[in-house]
């Protein structure tokens, strides 16, 4: 779905539920000036669930839009379940960080809702000051 939306090169990483590894991980790829990071998993409520908390702790602006539509979008396909989600996306310098929850449905939706937004967001941030 990531080529499709006009992606070339995805990289494709496992983490552990670990909170040092994920954010290490997220501070070396927006060192690196990745444009968009995308976690899968991890962003439920369970006491495991610690990847909101990590890309919480990079982003300096959250597109908390982002979040809010994913969750309408989830509760009007599975109902009140949908509402446990905290997907959250959001920009670091140049790059845009979104975490999805693990299941497929999840993150099908999730990353349609990102390919709505991603290039006019790519595209403020790659503007000079």
């Amino acid at each position: 779905m990531l080529s499709d939306i006009g992606f070339n090169s995805v990289n494709l990483d496992y983490y552990p539920d670990d909170f040092a590894a994920l954010k290490g991980k997220l501070e070396d790829d927006v060192l690196h000036n990745v444009a968009l990071i995308v976690f899968i998993g991890g962003t439920g409520i369970y006491y495991r669930d610690i990847t909101t908390e990590a890309v919480q702790s990079i982003i300096k602006k959250e597109i908390q839009g982002f979040g809010e539509e994913f969750r309408r979008r989830s509760y009007k396909q599975i109902g009140g379940k949908g509402l446990l989600s905290r997907a959250i996306a959001g920009i670091t310098n140049k790059s845009v960080i979104v975490a999805l929850p693990g299941s497929l449905n999840a993150a099908v939706t999730g990353i349609e809702l990102l390919s709505e937004m991603i290039a006019h967001t790519l595209q403020l941030l790659r503007k000079e000051k």
